[in-house]
């Protein structure tokens, strides 16, 4: 089971597909669709 926490708008999105237990911090879905562009430049920049 994993549990991706989004970084972004903290979705909580559950994946069946690891024997692991863990949580990822990451973007879900729709907060990738809205930071690919001008956002994303930014971040890179930042870290």
């Amino acid at each position: 089971m994993v549990t991706i926490v989004c970084k972004n708008c903290n979705a909580i999105i559950e994946h069946d597909d690891d024997e692991k237990v863990r949580t990822v911090y990451s973007l879900c879905e729709e907060c990738k669709k809205d930071v690919s562009g001008e956002e994303n430049g930014r971040e890179r920049t930042e870290s």
